[in-house]
């Protein structure tokens, strides 16, 4: 990495406290974006390791430098902004807390359809989205009501992960709907006559894992009908 480079990063650096002071300019664009062109995450995590006890504050970096950085190195910024996120959390100096959990929202008030929502959106599905926890991933850092609608979800996961996550949540909520519909059926027992073994027979999605991504979400949509819009994914 070159100097001028590792320069411009220290500015994102502390040792005390997370705030920092240092305003990005518009001619700092064409280095944020070279930085990103030229140099890999590896690149970050090495320089990380010459600057001894300071960490990165990359709520600073993101809020400072997404809007000079060009569409064609969006995933390389946000690999580096979520790289300074792991960085600042594990370092042996930080109190080890997530960058915004229990602390405050990064899309509070934003509109959804902003650069700054939507490539945000991105990374926390990219990076933040355990396929092996979903559940757990939805009640703490990967936060619902930054989509639309369960749909919106669906289609930035798709999107933005690999099939394997892509196919636990459409189990997840396959799961979460079916339960729904069982408890509201449930419900309606004794004014609606329904038997029993009607409500117990419902139709349950059942994911064929052979399909690609775009086969087994259209094959969910199918499955979900209103629920994509109507379904609560906002509790």
């Amino acid at each position: 990495m070159e100097q001028k480079f590792k320069d411009f990063l220290y500015h994102f650096t502390t040792d005390d406290h997370w705030v920092l002071d240092f305003q990005v300019k518009p001619e700092h664009a064409i280095l944020i974006n070279d930085l990103l062109r030229l140099n890999s995450v590896l690149d970050l995590q090495n320089f990380a390791e010459q600057i001894g006890d300071r960490w990165f504050v990359g709520m600073h970096f993101l809020f400072q430098c997404f809007e000079h950085v060009h569409d064609a190195n969006r995933l390389a910024f946000l690999e580096f902004v979520w790289e300074m996120f792991w960085n600042g959390t594990f370092s042996e100096n930080t109190d080890g807390f997530h960058p915004w959990v229990g602390y405050f929202d990064p899309l509070h008030e934003e509109d959804p359809k902003t650069k700054f929502a939507t490539w945000f959106r991105e990374g926390v599905i990219r990076f933040e989205l355990n396929e092996d926890d979903i559940e757990g991933s939805l009640s703490s850092s990967v936060n619902p009501y930054w989509w639309e609608n369960l749909n919106h979800f669906l289609n930035e996961v798709c999107a933005y992960q690999s099939p394997e996550c892509l196919f636990n949540v459409l189990d997840y909520f396959a799961n979460k709907i079916y339960e729904q519909e069982l408890s509201e059926a449930g419900s309606d027992l004794s004014t609606t006559g329904q038997s029993v073994e009607n409500v117990n027979n419902k139709k349950q999605f059942l994911l064929n894992h052979k399909l690609n991504k775009i086969e087994a979400l259209d094959a969910f949509k199918s499955w979900a009908s209103d629920k994509l819009h109507s379904y609560n994914f906002h509790t």
